[in-house]
């Protein structure tokens, strides 16, 4: 099995679990790895990618261009059972975030796709490599 330590990934990336939404019905994998999740957004900034986790194997690749806080308004497009807008903010003053992007370009999906962390990078929050 190919797996990735810390120290083997090219890219600042993030690494996002979506193992409850990536199949789930009518929701697209670029929105279930998108959006809301609890991160550093200075951090999340410098990212270059980031990764759909999925059981410990990376399953997309996406490239984000701007991120933003977990808004109805920053996401007009998120469905509201997705959305759970009730919920974004998870501590006071404190919103979840999400970016608006697209997929990387298939050379980068080629690095990453298939591939598995290690056990230090698997778990249920977001992960930072390369940076």
């Amino acid at each position: 099995m190919d797996t990735l330590s810390k120290q083997d990934f090219r890219h600042k990336v993030i690494l996002v679990p979506v193992n409850k939404c990536w199949d789930k019905p009518g929701l697209s994998h670029y929105d279930a790895v998108r959006y809301s999740w609890v991160v550093s957004l200075p951090k999340a900034q410098t990212a270059e990618y980031v990764l759909a986790i999925r059981g410990g194997e990376i399953k997309g690749v996406f490239e984000p261009d701007e991120w933003m806080e977990a808004k109805k308004r920053n996401f007009p497009d998120i469905s509201d059972a997705h959305g759970n807008w009730k919920r974004q903010e998870w501590r006071p003053g404190h919103w979840r975030s999400g970016f608006r992007g697209r997929e990387a370009p298939e050379e980068i999906q080629e690095l990453y796709v298939g591939r598995h962390l290690c056990k230090e990078l698997r778990g249920q929050g977001i992960r930072y490599a390369g940076m």
